[in-house]
């Protein structure tokens, strides 16, 4: 039966480069098949290599000289050496057949073999091995031989090669269906090999924190970060409709000591801890608005799930109370979800191999799952009853619930994303609407299993005597609150707001179990190399 022809897909330029991205032609329904014959430009970096010798093509005839030219023979010639050979072929049998009767043998001549003159064809020196570019997973196998540039610049590991050649099947069945065969090296990048810390075998992802410079060039951090523009990409599809205008606040920055007057801001000026101040004064404007970028924490902690910069997603949205906001949140979380299991499989299937076996499974449940929701009160008392597990913290109504206390519940309780809201008043910011109780919050977490809380979010106090009586219970100074009371007194109105860690989601998604890994540079206390 006739191999069925893969389909004739047309080839995909880069949009501002001559080089065709590589995931254009290996992640294509035919893995590149349909490409054969075409001439391509690839750029990318060398993951391995191996040196090999290959045929050059159709064997070369063997020079010859005048002198060494047999004399052309005549017709009469030709003729007689033409009549011996039919003769001889006639006679042949009836010769062995002779032979075999008198000397009694069964067994038939050995038949010879005609002399095989041809010359073995020249072997080339030259070098396989794979390049991957960063737009997927795969890399392609790439052909460069000896005669087309130096074998010794292009075996190192980290080597960067921009190559123009055909696409072709290679001779023997792999896991390769197309190979590039190289015609001509555009550039080559070669590396330090003395210098080069990433060698050809994988390293732990704790060594390749010390060259966070360098270690987008291993496929895992590679797919990590692919991962990572996924979900800023999904964050953008879900969040900028007609009334999620996008708003970025400015970062202020604390010095030392210093006098203040005659400094740049001249005042006391801090880090960003997070936007949600600023973003209500636009929320309350413009309906509902969302903030995407730096925030920083100062915390003394070397814990794996702490870093001193991270990135935040923020919203708030006028006209809406804390169950208008646990509902975006379910939402918000399981789309994204849903968007990295349709747009990037191959790479949470490199990492489930790699980091978390069950970080499909997981995605695929949060995606498709209710999320629980509990009140904090009642979240103590589940905890009380706990008697598997010594907690590090007490349990008791009025403490913070800590890391341990909300993961216990969502991995052990309820095997599923839970939200815990309405807290007490102690334990949450003073923006934070105060219930009709008096004792509790409109707060609320989402808690991921094996990560922990990755969003938090309340509904604000509207109430200009509630909130200047929460700035005065919290001994922070009024005067400078006037621009955030102001909101207040000029057209007040319910609403509501949430931060999500964008390093805790790229954990979730990625099953990794240390933040600096989630981030490109990652800073955190005592830790300031890049």
């Amino acid at each position: 039966m006739a191999s069925k022809k893969a389909p004739d897909l047309p080839i995909q330029l880069s949009s501002y480069t001559r080089r065709v991205l590589l995931k254009t032609i290996l992640d294509r329904p035919d893995r590149g098949l349909g490409l054969t014959g075409k001439q391509v430009v690839i750029g990318g970096w060398v993951k391995t290599s191996k040196e090999e010798q290959r045929n050059s093509g159709a064997p070369p005839s063997p020079p010859s000289s005048p002198a060494e030219e047999a004399p052309a023979a005549s017709k009469e010639q030709e003729e007689h050496v033409t009549h011996c050979k039919v003769i001889l072929a006639r006679i042949s049998p009836l010769l062995h057949s002779f032979i075999r009767m008198f000397t009694n043998c069964s067994r038939p001549p050995p038949r010879r073999e005609p002399l095989d003159t041809a010359v073995p064809a020249e072997k080339v020196p030259s070098v396989a091995y794979l390049v991957n570019d960063g737009s997927c997973v795969s890399s392609i196998q790439v052909v460069v031989k000896s005669s087309v540039a130096p074998i010794n610049e292009v075996l190192t590991a980290g080597t960067s090669i921009l190559a123009e050649g055909v696409l072709k099947q290679p001779s023997n069945a792999g896991k390769h269906v197309i190979v590039l065969e190289v015609e001509k090296i555009l550039h080559i990048g070669t590396v330090d090999l003395a210098n080069y810390p990433l060698a050809k075998t994988r390293l732990p992802l704790e060594f390749l924190r010390s060259y966070s410079h360098l270690r987008p060039k291993t496929t895992t951090v590679a797919s990590v970060t692919r991962i990572r523009n996924a979900l800023a990409y999904a964050t953008h599809t879900f969040l900028p409709k007609p009334w999620f205008p996008s708003y970025k606040p400015g970062t202020s920055f604390k010095f030392g000591k210093v006098d203040f007057s005659e400094d740049y801001f001249s005042r006391q000026a801090y880090l960003s801890a997070s936007a949600q101040l600023h973003i209500e004064s636009y929320a309350c404007a413009l309906g509902s608005v969302y903030a995407f970028g730096p925030a920083f924490r100062t915390k003394n902690s070397h814990s794996p799930r702490h870093l001193a910069e991270c990135w935040m997603v923020e919203l708030g949205m006028a006209f809406a109370e804390l169950e208008d906001v646990m509902n975006c949140v379910e939402d918000y979380v399981k789309f994204l979800c849903k968007w990295i299991l349709q747009n990037c499989s191959n790479d949470i299937k490199l990492l489930a191999k790699r980091t978390d076996k069950t970080s499909m499974d997981c995605l695929r449940s949060v995606a498709s799952s209710t999320f629980e929701r509990l009140t904090y009160t009642k979240a103590v008392e589940l905890l009380k009853e706990v008697t598997d597990k010594t907690f590090e913290t007490k349990v008791d109504w009025g403490i913070d619930l800590a890391e341990e206390h909300k993961r216990y519940l969502a991995d052990e309780v309820f095997k599923k994303p839970v939200i815990i809201y309405d807290y007490p008043k102690e334990v949450k910011p003073f923006y934070v609407r105060v219930n009709d109780d008096g004792k509790t919050v409109a707060a609320m977490d989402l808690v991921l299993p094996q990560v922990g809380a990755a969003v938090s979010g309340s509904q604000k106090e509207e109430r200009i005597d509630a909130i200047s009586t929460r700035i005065q219970e919290s001994g922070l100074p009024q005067e400078m609150y006037g621009w955030y009371l102001d909101l207040r007194r000029h057209g007040s109105v319910k609403h509501v707001g949430f931060s999500l860690g964008f390093e805790q989601m790229v954990m979730f998604t990625t099953g990794l179990d240390d933040i600096r890994d989630a981030i490109p540079f990652p800073r955190s206390h005592a830790e300031l190399t890049y």
